[in-house]
């Protein structure tokens, strides 16, 4: 049995050798380890409760924190966990949304992110810099002496701004010098209620066979589970699966913590055939560079389609993320004989607790070679390029995580958008297969008919599998052509958009304002999106806070004097076509 593994396919492919250890991890969180048990505090003093723990697998990245709740409400005091400074004051309508960052004296960095208000001097320090560089978002360094903090010292409330669904805060530690952000619950800082081990949902199994130097995965099988008792489980099948003679497992599992509904990321996993370790992984930590890779850490294609995580267990040639641990042919099964070997995989949460399922495995002798897919083969270590029908793609190298035959191709002629003042231009194009991710941006070029109008107003657009959804990608126009980066393959094609944005105040002109400490707008755009936004009150710019559609001002007279007279706003909001609507209102205040 000790010679299940044998090396049948080019060492590039995706099971190829090599794997990329966690030293980097446990090297950078030695300084987070010496700090003592007291050093940090909680950031908030409510009830520990978690709605998202560290490194959730999200669409294109790791979640780089963990979300604490706050009972549903906004305006929790928050307290800096340890001494320091703030040493970076971060405000944007998308994100993190309001935040700050502390440094500590041991080399960390402590992360608040959502936040609604930061402290006072803050506060004025951020509207100062707002108005001097007439910016809503800024990104602010006020240096190490401007704003000192001391363990407990309250900094802020807790919100829901930037690109947050509710009230929470969210909370990192990192690694000062590197960035690298660390597991906090893994830490030991802080007493986190969990003793419910991972739920391991599903198993599935892609063959996969070399083609032209080509891995082709065939149809996914999958296996139901069951359980024995908690944390334990075993393949509802209890027969030795018989299996294609080469491929690798996909684990499908979720997680939870007491008290609380919302599911977790799983930890780490394990996975061992005939009691020795071939695969396995600790998400400890790991660098913003690398949160991409979450989409070969995962499968993309059925990850895109589920809640739960879908944990791939093999490495693909391209994936660099630093939490993998001593791997053996990456994870790859390879099956030469005809015995029954026994597997286990265990998946770890953060908090210890492990669940164990163990089946057998044996090779299907019956299994046959797939026929070879349609597409040219593309080797994901070289850049490529490919014109067909007025479409030129460039895709550079290691944008791919493994080699893929590539295609694409007219899918259907111009067609109607469901949107009334657009209609597409130019052909429907597929490019390659929306299941296959992209590390990095391809580049594409769309040929536009001679005569073609009003190209300031063109974009590229990505087009749903059902042909009934339009979304924005954008582009620029030069030479009879449009051009734009995306990190995704799908349909694409060329719209037209010349709708202006619509803009709806929440007061009605010459409006008493007197009582009110804010107005709001509410502005939409029914394609592009919008791209900028501007207000003046009586000629002077203010500040607008954006959630969502809805941008709100709140009064202020360091900028306008109030003294109830009647007074003119002016707003200008503009698309991402370029399309502007502007309003005018006058209020009294």
């Amino acid at each position: 049995m000790r010679n299940l593994f044998i090396r049948i396919l080019p060492s590039f492919l995706l099971l190829g050798a090599g794997y990329y250890p966690a030293a980097a991890q446990e090297a950078a969180a030695q300084g987070v380890a010496r700090a003592p048990k007291d050093y940090y505090r909680m950031p908030m003093d409510v009830p520990t409760l978690l709605s998202a723990n560290f490194a959730e697998a999200r669409p294109d990245h790791f979640h780089s924190g963990i979300d604490l709740k706050t009972g549903g409400v906004e305006g929790e005091p928050i307290y800096a966990v340890a001494d320091g400074y703030i040493s970076r004051v971060f405000v944007s309508n998308s994100g993190y949304g309001r935040a700050l960052y502390v440094v500590h004296p041991n080399g960390t960095t402590s992360v608040y992110g959502h936040m609604q208000r930061f402290e006072p001097e803050v506060e004025e320090y951020v509207n100062s810099e707002r108005h001097r560089q007439r910016r809503y978002n800024v990104d602010l360094y006020p240096g190490e002496e401007r704003f000192p903090v001391v363990r407990g010292q309250q900094i802020g409330l807790s919100g829901n701004s930037g690109s947050s669904f509710g009230p929470h805060l969210h909370f990192e530690l990192r690694d000062t010098p590197s960035q690298r952000v660390h597991n906090v619950p893994r830490l030991g800082f802080y007493d986190i209620l969990d003793n419910i081990p991972p739920m391991l949902v599903r198993l599935h199994y892609i063959a996969v066979d070399t083609l032209n130097n080509v891995p082709v995965s065939r149809r996914v099988k999958t296996y139901e589970l069951a359980s024995a008792a908690s944390g334990v489980y075993y393949t509802a099948d209890t027969s030795a699966l018989r299996l294609p003679r080469n491929g690798y497992f996909v684990l499908e599992a979720t997680d939870r913590k007491n008290n609380t509904h919302n599911t977790m990321g799983i930890y780490g996993v394990d996975m061992e055939i005939n009691g020795d370790q071939v695969f396995g992984y600790r998400l400890d930590s790991f660098l913003f560079g690398e949160t991409r890779y979450v989409n070969s850490y995962t499968h993309y294609g059925m990850q895109r389609g589920s809640r739960n995580e879908l944990l791939r267990l093999a490495l693909q040639d391209g994936n660099r993320l630093s939490v993998y641990r001593a791997t053996r042919d990456r994870g790859a099964i390879y099956l030469t004989d005809d015995e029954v070997h026994n597997v286990r995989i265990t998946a770890w949460d953060d908090s210890g607790n492990s669940s164990v399922l163990t089946f057998r495995v044996q090779r299907n002798p019956d299994d046959t070679t797939p026929e070879v897919p349609e597409g040219i083969p593309v080797d994901h270590r070289r850049s490529f390029s490919r014109s067909t029908d007025g479409l030129h793609v460039t895709i550079p190298a290691n944008s791919l995580y493994e080699p893929v035959y590539y295609r694409q191709h007219i899918d259907h002629p111009a067609a109607s958008v469901p949107t009334a003042n657009m209609r597409s231009i130019v052909p429907v194009y597929r490019v390659h297969d929306a299941d296959i991710p992209l590390h990095t941006a391809m580049t594409i070029t769309i040929d536009l008919p001679d005569g073609t109008e009003d190209t300031d107003k063109l974009c590229i657009a990505r087009v749903s599998e059902d042909g009934k959804n339009y979304s924005y990608v954008g582009g620029k126009y030069a030479g009879g052509r449009i051009t734009a980066d995306t990190r995704s393959f799908g349909l694409y094609t060329v719209v037209r958009d010349v709708k202006a944005p619509a803009v709806t105040p929440s007061f009605a002109n010459g409006a008493d304002l007197r009582g009110r400490d804010s107005f709001s707008f509410n502005i939409g755009d029914d394609f592009s999106g919008i791209a900028s936004y501007m207000g003046e009150i009586d000629g002077r710019w203010i500040v607008f806070e954006r959630k969502g559609a809805v941008i709100t001002h709140n009064f202020d007279t360091s900028t306008v004097t109030y003294d109830g007279r009647e007074h003119t706003l002016t707003l200008r909001v503009t698309d991402n076509c370029g399309n502007t609507a502007s309003v005018s209102r006058t209020f009294i205040r």
